[in-house]
């Protein structure tokens, strides 16, 4: 007859509260107001967008349990470190790795340029007035000579985008940006391609 384990085969030799250890959201016990379905860190989770966190509490919580598994369940890398059994010589191997991988990323000018170009025309180009749709209309006066009519909240539209003109007319067509593929920059290129056909389409 085959015999039943409660543990799984990860780390046999492993202390006992290592491999009692959940590894996945479903079994962590507890913090279910930020962990439970549709709770903001579980979002950020699933989602792959945690940033820099601090988890604080008493021994036994589940901090190390629960950055473990956040590691799983996303693209990050999982370093355990413990201040009472490592020193400073271990924290700078860390912080090494972490700089070299930091200038290994793949990396842009795009932003700068853009940023230039705009200073450029910032500078040799006269000081258009806004265009009217984009003003605000606190008077009646204001409202009667058409400021921000038929302005477009667009975080109140399907597509959370709109078709409005927001440069003067001398730049409406000018394109800052030119995003390219490297690293995450890449994501930003194909969604301003995607906005681009959709006003194309409309």
């Amino acid at each position: 007859m085959e015999q039943m384990s409660l543990f799984d085969d990860r780390g046999q030799s492993a202390p006992l509260a290592t491999r009692l250890r959940p590894d996945s959201l479903e079994d962590f016990a507890g913090q279910e107001h930020l962990l439970g379905k549709g709770k903001i860190l579980r979002q950020l989770i699933e989602k792959d967008q945690i940033s820099s966190m601090i988890f604080w509490g008493p021994p036994g919580v589940g901090k190390t349990t629960l950055a473990s598994i956040i590691a799983g369940r996303t693209k990050a890398q999982f370093i355990n470190f413990s201040a009472v059994t490592s020193g400073i010589k271990e924290i700078r191997e860390v912080m090494n790795q972490a700089e070299l991988a930091r200038r290994m990323a793949p990396k842009s000018n795009a932003l700068f340029k853009a940023c230039e170009s705009c200073k450029t025309d910032v500078k040799n180009k006269k000081a258009e007035p806004v265009p009217l749709i984009l003003r605000n209309a606190p008077t009646r006066l204001m409202k009667e000579l058409d400021y921000g009519k038929g302005y477009e909240y667009a975080h109140n539209t399907e597509e959370k985008l709109t078709h409005m003109q927001c440069m003067p007319d001398s730049l409406k067509d000018r394109v800052y940006y030119r995003p390219t593929t490297q690293g995450e920059e890449k994501k930003v290129k194909e969604r301003l391609e995607e906005i681009k056909a959709w006003k194309e389409e409309r």
